[in-house]
């Protein structure tokens, strides 16, 4: 029922926005295409007319610069002035290096240099083979040139003032250009010096206009008359009878061609593109058979999504339903595998088998918790056999010593009894701090005769929490800890510090040596709790071990964080502190218990004063 609604629900939404896509597509490409192509047409003739206004514009700056050569000037002037032989060497060999220069720079052909004299043009005797015609006058290697001055391209150029002049050129199997300009003298005077004359093959504006893409159509180079000068199967014909004389525009000829046309601004001649009007619609008609054919694959393909989607998101809903009712059924031990889920639903399998195994480790915690507190008072009872038997026997001992006048033996018998029956009585049953603290000094009394007074405890206690319950037989087994695990093999003074105070309306209890410490993993696994209190290896030999006591605080005050065990490491001491909640009995508050113990205890009613053993 679910694949179904999904399979519906997904193909009439993508359905309906495919339709709505591809519509609104289909008619933007029917409405711009002409426009686009026309763009694309335009764009790709003002690229390559920019690109052959540069090639003009290096050859007139690269000229120039050869006309304005200062070396070239000098040697050209003094020629104009009648200079002889020297004058002759020194416009050959200057010529020679500036169009050297020029030829570096640009891809041109023949450079010709011909000097001028009073008024007359001289070429040099080079250009005629075998020394020239016969009655021509010589200037010390070159010939006067009056055939130049004829020439069409040479009168243009003379009446051009100094202006650059760019005619053609036909060679014998090429056609050239050639540009031409007057070099003049930089003095008032503005004489001729020289007449130059660089030829350029027109095949380089071919590779250009080449470069100009355009859709199935040509592209037209026109000189300055309206003369179609490229490409060489329209040579010469008149460009203005079929484009018109406009130097710019766009438009659609009576031919159905458009036709685009772009000024040459550096030499007054024209770019003219022609492309057919129905190369630009059969690209676009191509084009909407793209599209429509895109929009009957999309469709097919709406129909394939909506059934894979609705089966692959429906599957796994199913799977986690059917594992819900098994779950209801009361099967607890159920996981989800989901090796091949992805995002979402991977998240809700492992949200699933998360919720499931905190299920388990609740019911498992409530077990266990129980299980625990049935060990320790089982302990606390097993540790209770041999006091009884000692108790007994400790009194006759005593009673011993006194008839017999030892009064050290006495105070020691005294101090076992006083231990021993403080065990008996506590029974793992709630006391008081001040109780616990009378029970470590009978210990440490005892410990001290062992040890012949090696062991110091020092101890700084806050007087106003000695009648706060507490359970039973938690403190002396962390001070028998500290005696037998860190003070047990140490050379150096051994000393324990005792102290209980308050801190943010807690009682904190803190004992601290100067032992042997803790290794970092035993560390880990007493605060973590990973050390069960019937396999703790710091036992006191009780059955009270560290992680005893931990769990004995843990259950009484229900909080996890009730004692916390640390050391510097092996060789630095260790310390084991507690923080418990101010639980009092009949004596109420926390400020009236204080007030009690100030009326009890005057002006000492402070903190105890730090005592030694």
């Amino acid at each position: 029922m679910l694949k179904k609604r999904l399979f519906i629900s997904y193909t009439v939404l993508i359905s309906l926005f495919m339709i709505v896509v591809l519509t609104a597509v289909n008619r933007a490409v029917s409405g711009t295409i002409d426009t686009q192509m026309e763009s694309v047409t335009r764009e790709a003739v003002e690229v390559g007319v920019r690109d052959i206004n540069s090639l003009f514009s290096d050859m007139f700056s690269e000229t120039l610069n050869l006309c304005v050569d200062r070396q070239l000037q000098a040697a050209l002037t003094d020629f104009a002035d009648g200079g002889g032989e020297a004058a002759s060497r020194a416009v050959r060999e200057e010529g020679e290096r500036a169009i050297s220069g020029l030829r570096r720079k640009l891809t041109v052909e023949k450079v010709g240099l011909y000097p001028v004299r009073d008024g007359e043009l001289y070429r040099d005797e080079a250009g005629y083979p075998g020394g020239g015609p016969a009655g021509r006058e010589a200037v010390r290697g070159f010939l006067a040139a009056p055939d130049l001055a004829g020439e069409e391209w040479v009168r243009k150029t003379r009446a051009a003032g100094g202006k650059f002049v760019l005619t053609e050129n036909e060679g014998a199997d090429r056609t050239f250009l050639r540009l031409s300009k007057v070099i003049l003298s930089d003095d008032r005077d503005m004489r001729d010096l020289a007449l130059l004359e660089v030829n350029i093959d027109v095949q380089i504006l071919s590779t250009r206009l080449n470069q100009i893409s355009v859709q199935k159509g040509l592209v037209y180079l026109l000189d300055d008359q309206g003369r179609i000068l490229l490409p060489y199967s329209h040579y010469h014909q008149d460009g203005n009878e079929r484009f018109g004389e406009a130097r710019s525009g766009a438009f659609i000829d009576r031919n159905k061609h458009m036709v685009i046309i772009r000024p040459i601004h550096t030499v007054g001649w024209r770019v003219a593109a022609d492309v057919p009007m129905r190369e630009i619609l059969a690209a676009g008609s191509a084009l909407r058979g793209h599209v429509m054919a895109i929009s009957a694959v999309a469709i097919a393909a709406v129909l394939l999504l909506a059934i894979y989607f609705s089966t692959y998101i429906s599957r796994p809903v199913i799977h986690i339903s059917q594992v819900m009712n098994q779950v209801r059924e009361g099967d607890l031990d159920i996981r989800i595998d989901s090796p091949r889920q992805t995002g979402e639903m991977k998240t809700l399998y492992q949200s699933f088998n998360y919720m499931m195994d905190m299920i388990g480790d609740l019911i498992q915690e409530v077990y266990v918790a129980k299980i625990r507190e049935k060990q320790s008072e089982l302990a606390a009872l097993q540790a209770q056999i041999n006091p009884h038997f000692l108790f007994n026997t400790l009194n006759a001992g005593q009673q011993l010593a006194m008839m017999e006048d030892a009064e050290r033996t006495y105070a020691f018998i005294e101090n076992m009894a006083s231990f021993f029956r403080y065990r008996l009585k506590s029974n793992g049953e709630v006391s008081t701090r001040g109780e616990e603290i009378e029970l470590i000094d009978s210990y440490m009394y005892i410990m001290n005769v062992r040890y012949s007074n090696e062991i110091h405890l020092e101890k700084s206690i806050d007087a106003r929490l000695l009648d706060i319950r507490f359970p039973g037989m938690v403190l002396q087994p962390v001070i028998e800890n500290a005696l037998r695990h860190g003070l047990g093999g140490v050379e150096w003074e051994k000393r324990i510090w005792f102290s209980i105070g308050q801190e943010n309306g807690e009682a904190v209890i803190c004992i601290r040596d100067n032992g042997m410490g803790i290794s970092k993993e035993t560390l880990e696994n007493l605060n973590t709790g990973n050390i069960p209190p019937q396999e703790d290896k710091h036992d006191s030999g009780n059955g009270v071990g560290l992680a005893n006591v931990r769990e004995r605080l843990r259950l009484y005050f229900d909080r996890v964080d009730v004692m916390a065990v640390e050391s510097g490491g092996e060789g630095k001491g260790a310390s084991v502190t507690i923080r418990v909640p101010v639980l009092r009995g009949a004596a109420g508050a926390l400020a009236g218990a204080a007030g009690e113990a100030g009326a009890a205890a005057g002006a000492d009613a402070g903190t105890e004063a730090a005592e030694t053993l």
